[in-house]
């Protein structure tokens, strides 16, 4: 019987989809910290003594303006309210694509483990039980993947847990993206958290990249 390890590949997909829609929400997360700022109209928009001096020196009026506003234009900081609503909407659709692409990878987990074990699968682990020792130690490559000593071959055991990393991983990462968007959503910002904010966002501390590129790269062979 030919087995049908297709759900690696839509994984592997679902992975790239929640990637793609971490960066979008990456990019609308780094223009936040300096649209809050020029809402408040606080200090951290300027920058610093550097700035204090070009404006002692300038001789324009409307170039120290400039500086005295923290290079920002007066028409930016009226803007600043709208783009900062716009920027956080952004982050939280970025948000809710991801939960879309962590839904369908644990569909595509349970599809493979079904077609491995031939039973529906369940939250118990104890369905790697249910799956043949044959099938279990069967090895399979992903085109052009050399990734490892055995020129990227895997075996399904090795994939099932791979997979399953995968999702739990996501999905651990996901619940510290929804804590961003809730704080985001809060109005309760406060300037010298944002940075870190962001910086949480893109480093997804739960996830072994890795990983994330095995199954990324099961889509690309697929």
């Amino acid at each position: 019987m030919e087995l049908d390890v297709s759900a690696v590949g839509n994984l592997g997909e679902c992975v790239e989809a929640y990637r793609r829609a971490e960066r979008v929400g990456d990019g609308a997360l780094a223009t936040i910290p300096r649209l809050y700022a020029l809402c408040m109209d606080v200090q951290e928009v300027n920058l610093g003594a550097a700035t204090r001096a070009a404006t002692e020196a300038a001789m324009s009026e409307r170039l120290r303006a400039f500086l005295q506003n923290g290079f920002a234009h007066p028409s930016e900081r009226r803007a600043a309210p709208e783009q900062l609503t716009s920027a956080i909407n952004v982050v939280a659709s970025s948000l809710s694509a991801m939960e879309t692409a962590v839904k369908s990878a644990s569909e595509a987990l349970k599809e493979f483990i079904e077609a491995t074990s031939g039973k529906q699968s369940d939250d118990d682990a104890s369905w790697i039980a249910d799956v043949p020792a044959p099938v279990l130690l069967t090895a399979f490559a992903l085109d052009g993947d050399n990734s490892n000593e055995n020129n990227g071959a895997y075996t399904v055991e090795q994939w099932l847990w791979i997979c399953t990393s995968v999702v739990d991983q996501l999905e651990k990462d996901l619940e510290t993206k929804r804590k961003i968007v809730s704080y985001l959503r809060s109005g309760e910002l406060a300037s010298d958290e944002l940075s870190g904010v962001a910086a949480t966002w893109s480093a997804h501390p739960h996830v072994d990249d890795r990983l994330l590129d095995l199954a990324r790269g099961a889509a690309e062979s697929s």
